[in-house]
């Protein structure tokens, strides 16, 4: 039991014993999987376990999915994989901007107009008591997590005994994208619609689009797959409706983060742009045509031309 949910648990045991990389191999042979250099796939395997491998595998097999497509060998799976990990590694440095920004423009746009870095200790600058309450538990939380390894927080706690928690400027810095998303949602309407001026887009809009995009970053932060993911948070933008009906995809979640990029820091913005169409376009691995990752056919000009999330 769960709190108050009954978790039915399968019957079923997980017999399933460790493999050295040479049965690897051959049980990838036998399900019809090729290899041009086997020396080369011990290293992979050697060095990407075989699971984390798996997840890449599944995109090549056949009706039956049990054995590989005829004409697959081990190097498209690497192709794919290594991929992604580019992809990821794109997605990370621009989420990282957008989240500093994020988060300074919360610091600054509160503490300004509060004339105070504890304004959060107060339950009045939030939508309710019970949402109060959840918002010191989340920093509580992350205190409690970062307090020996943070050098700020370890140092307001060497120096200070009140307030009882650090500046938010301190705590932002701990504070991981998801939570922060949460404590703007909890914010007074007005506070956030000034926070969101930053953005030229409506409180409503910022709220939505942070949230999928924490989701988004901790996909890649932890080494899922993300190149043809089908989003659990999905994200709808009107003026794209007339290329595509597909929101549960990456490609929505690039149209975002381009807008917010493009604001956040105009010089680097087109350059980011560029490596990021590079990337997938000089691609040789057939699974990462566009047609597979969702994108609409004119895809490299909807990143090009002034994008709007607003509506």
């Amino acid at each position: 039991m769960k709190g108050n949910v009954i978790i039915n648990l399968p019957e079923k045991e997980y017999k399933k014993a460790p493999l050295t990389i040479e049965s690897q191999i051959e049980l990838l042979k036998s399900r019809w999987l090729s290899f041009s250099d086997e020396e080369y796939a011990k290293i992979v395997l050697n060095r990407v376990s075989y699971y984390r491998l798996s997840a890449y595998m599944r995109f090549f097999l056949g009706d039956d999915r049990k054995t590989f497509r005829e004409w697959t060998c081990f190097k498209d799976i690497t192709d794919l994989y290594n991929f992604d990990s580019d992809l990821k590694i794109l997605l990370l440095e621009a989420l990282e901007v957008i989240e500093i920004d994020f988060k300074t423009q919360i610091t600054n746009t509160m503490s300004l107009k509060y004339w105070s870095g504890f304004w959060f200790m107060d339950e009045s600058k939030f939508t309710s008591i019970e949402v109060y309450s959840n918002v010191i538990w989340i920093i509580r939380w992350d205190i409690a997590k970062n307090k020996e390894s943070s050098m700020p927080i370890k140092h307001y706690y060497l120096h200070y005994s009140t307030p009882e928690f650090p500046p938010c400027w301190m705590l932002m810095q701990i504070m991981p994208f998801g939570n922060v998303c949460s404590v703007y949602k909890s914010l007074l309407n007005m506070d956030k619609s000034a926070i969101a001026k930053r953005y030229n887009v409506r409180y409503q809009q910022i709220e939505s689009r942070m949230v999928c995009l924490a989701y988004l970053r901790n996909i890649c932060a932890h080494s899922d797959w993300v190149w043809n993911r089908n989003m659990k948070k999905t994200m709808t933008i009107r003026w794209l409706e007339n290329y595509t009906q597909n929101w549960d995809v990456l490609f929505t979640y690039i149209i975002v983060i381009a807008y917010l990029f493009s604001i956040i820091n105009k010089e680097v913005y087109s350059i980011r742009m560029k490596k990021l169409i590079k990337l997938i376009t000089k691609s040789t691995t057939i699974m990462t045509k566009v047609k597979y990752m969702w994108f609409p056919n004119n895809w490299e000009d909807l990143l090009s031309k002034k994008i709007q999330i607003n509506n």
